[in-house]
């Protein structure tokens, strides 16, 4: 499983499993990155935050971009065409 972390100073990525080829997780569950990689990486950054030399704060926006762009996350802002439902989503009771 892979987590990858980004912040504005610092990016990570964590990968839990085996080379081995013959060595599985019990389900696809416990492989996912979710559950595996992203608690190592929790647990990572409590110490990079906690150690103060290196210079990594909480909190730290991300620079806007450069070139002008902004981006409006007001999702009720845009539009939603209806499309017609297909016999299969009728079937699934979409």
């Amino acid at each position: 499983g892979w987590f990858i972390g980004v912040t504005p100073q610092l990016v990570t990525g964590v990968w839990t499993g085996c080379e081995d080829m013959q060595i599985h997780f019990r389900s696809t569950d416990l492989g996912e990155g979710a559950n595996t990689a992203l608690p190592i990486f929790a647990l990572y950054m409590k110490k990079v935050y906690a150690n103060s030399s290196l210079g990594i704060k909480k909190n730290v926006d991300f620079d806007p971009p450069k070139n002008g762009v902004s981006i409006t996350m007001d999702c009720g802002a845009y539009s939603q065409q209806q499309q017609q439902k297909t016999e299969v989503d009728k079937q699934l009771g979409f």
